[in-house]
């Protein structure tokens, strides 16, 4: 539900339902009816709440252009996870071209949401017991590398994985381009050492996905 008491004053948000069967409940501001309308300047969104259960607060300017949406001072608090930075999505022909920095002091996968799965998604493979990998061993789909292109840096101060082990300033910088995934610089710190690496996964349409 959105309410104004006139053009100029900012609008009363409240939202209440599911999003790809994740629940929520958030209430805040967000910018006028006339600043909507005005290009020139930053549109404020300022919303906080419960998504999924656990406290949410969410704040972002967002600034429009032609064929292009810049999320600028991004403040994202879920659980235990924050999420801080800039997020830049320019329309290029059939896809989007996004332009993401983030930075995070502490990450907890087990904060995300998690989407229902589709039909055709493959099952997760039955675990057996402990395993000695630092990623757990079950299927994963690489559809979402299909469908935009991006480039961008990732930095988290602590990452929690969804067995609890931690891994400590994790940086990554990458390239996404027509489901090419390139991540010359991959680090990490844990295990009493530290991760230093690149990544690549060739998930273009057609091929089986390779690592």
């Amino acid at each position: 539900a959105l309410s104004t008491r006139d053009p100029k004053a900012p609008i009363d948000a409240e939202f209440h339902g599911t999003v790809d069967g994740t629940p929520l409940a958030l209430a805040g501001k967000l910018g006028s009816i006339a600043a909507l309308s005005d290009r020139s300047s930053p549109f404020p969104v300022s919303v906080e709440g419960e998504v999924a259960g656990r406290k949410t607060a969410v704040a972002v300017q967002v600034l429009r252009a032609d064929r292009l949406v810049e999320l600028q001072g991004i403040d994202v608090t879920i659980g235990s996870s924050n999420v801080k930075g800039r997020v830049e999505v320019r329309g290029e022909g059939p896809k989007s071209a996004w332009t993401v920095n983030l930075a995070s002091s502490a990450l907890n996968v087990g904060d995300l949401p998690e989407t229902r799965p589709t039909a055709t998604a493959a099952k997760p493979a039955v675990s057996t017991g402990s395993s000695r990998f630092v990623f757990p061993e079950t299927a994963i789909s690489f559809d979402a590398l299909r469908a935009h292109n991006v480039t961008g840096e990732v930095t988290i101060g602590r990452l929690t994985l969804a067995d609890g082990r931690t891994l400590d300033r994790v940086h990554a910088r990458f390239t996404l381009r027509d489901g090419k995934l390139v991540a010359p610089t991959v680090q990490a710190s844990g295990y009493g050492g530290t991760i230093s690496g690149a990544l690549n996964v060739d998930a273009t349409r057609g091929r089986i996905p390779a690592l």
